[in-house]
């Protein structure tokens, strides 16, 4: 049982947050269409192969590593 749940939970290493600007340069940089956009923001989908293109065009930073967002969360 403990396996099915496995294979049907993906981490997603990252994460766009509301800092993005909807220009879509990462949705165009992506190479599997992994990011989709939903109406006026952009969500990276279970698709992503962690190739972290979209990391270097986004103009604001607003795509981070998972493990930047728990590490700023981990003095609250």
């Amino acid at each position: 049982m403990l396996e099915f749940f496995q294979s049907e939970i993906s981490f997603m290493p990252f994460i766009i947050t509301p800092e993005c600007v909807g220009c879509g340069a990462c949705q165009a940089t992506c190479p599997v269409d992994a990011i989709v956009e939903e109406g006026e923001i952009f969500r990276i989908t279970g698709e992503c192969i962690e190739c972290g293109a979209c990391l270097g065009v986004c103009a604001v930073g607003a795509i981070i590593a998972i493990e930047e967002k728990v590490e700023d969360a981990s003095g609250l």
